[in-house]
């Protein structure tokens, strides 16, 4: 039977990243008392863990970063790659080693982070292995005891549509992709639109969803809508917009307003820049590992939640509403 880094840490009654730090030098951010090193080593000479068996070979402990499928697929690249930057961040500091894993983690694994899956992240809450969920919104009200890292739209989505608000807009339209990488996530964007929406005294719809498996954007503009401004969940969704709006010939802002939500690095070289809901995902992803390390450390109280404000910034994809002609009436909208 192989010996791992995690044995010595139940043995000696630690966390795997203080047996990274004592006996392999990895971890500048663990601190490790004389007391507990000595007791560290005495465990991992009674397991006979160390680099003279070759059962035993030292190795640093694992994290496992749990990406779905389905969001590895509908996922934007940005979103993704701030993830990965941002655990892999706090990971190397610890002296800790970052797996990938689709859906499974393995036997050997100190802990595991999941991104973007409140039905997965609900079955790893039993099971022994510590786990912390990153973009799980909503998991607090589905499932007792899970542990979520997730970002809070109220605020932000409440400035987005006051934004557009007092710039003359009264229809505005939520704009969902066809395919969601995060359901969750998309579901906690709608309630805070409508819950928004309702404060000011606004018209609410349906979500409006748009793709290439969705409603074709060139027919509902075609419908001549009511609305003059659009709120995309998704910033893939939103440079899709505006590939369509310049194939139609529609100006943003000056026919359609278009806010997006998008991480904290996105929408670069867009044209109008988009008008925009940050989320804060590097910055969560890096709170996620430190959760986990709580957890494993097991010496300190560990949030159930932890959410993280969005920011709004105003851009170049809004204006006031211009009056655009109906089906029977010469417009400059028109094309």
């Amino acid at each position: 039977m192989r010996i791992t880094i995690k044995d010595v840490a139940i043995r000696a009654g630690v966390s795997p990243a203080s047996v990274s730090n004592v006996l392999h030098g990895r971890g500048r951010n663990v601190r490790v008392s004389p007391a507990t090193a000595e007791a560290i080593r005495n465990a991992a000479k009674e397991l006979r863990y160390g680099p003279q068996t070759s059962e035993s070979q030292p190795s640093a402990c694992q994290i496992a970063l749990l990406v779905p499928k389905d969001f590895l697929n509908k996922a934007q690249g940005a979103v993704f790659a701030q993830i990965v930057e941002g655990v892999q961040e706090v990971v190397a500091e610890a002296g800790l080693e970052l797996v990938f894993a689709p859906r499974h983690a393995s036997p050997s694994t100190a802990g595991i982070l999941l991104v973007g899956n409140a039905d997965l992240l609900a079955s790893f809450v039993s099971r022994p292995t510590p786990t912390v969920g990153l973009l799980s919104p909503g998991i607090e009200s589905a499932v007792e005891g899970a542990r979520s890292i997730y970002p809070d739209y109220r605020s932000p989505m409440e400035e987005a549509v006051l934004h557009l608000r007092d710039l003359g807009h009264r229809r505005i339209a939520l704009a969902t992709p066809s395919q969601a990488a995060n359901p969750a996530d998309q579901q906690a964007l709608a309630a805070a639109f409508h819950r928004a929406m309702d404060r000011f005294e606004l018209p609410t719809s349906d979500p409006l969803v748009l793709g290439p498996s969705g409603s074709s954007f060139e027919v509902w503009w075609s419908s001549f809508p009511p609305e003059t401004a659009l709120v995309s969940t998704d910033e893939n969704l939103s440079r899709w917009i505006l590939d369509e709006c310049e194939r139609l010939r529609i100006e943003v802002p000056a026919q359609l307003s278009l806010i997006s939500v998008e991480p904290e690095v996105g929408s670069f070289g867009c044209r109008p820049r988009l008008t925009s809901i940050h989320q804060p995902i590097r910055t969560m992803a890096t709170s996620a590992v430190q959760v986990l390390l709580r957890l494993l450390e097991g010496s300190a109280p560990v949030p159930t939640l932890l959410s993280f404000g969005c920011r709004f910034e105003v851009r170049d994809s809004t204006a006031a509403p211009q009056r655009r002609g109906t089906p029977n009436e010469k417009s400059v909208y028109a094309y």
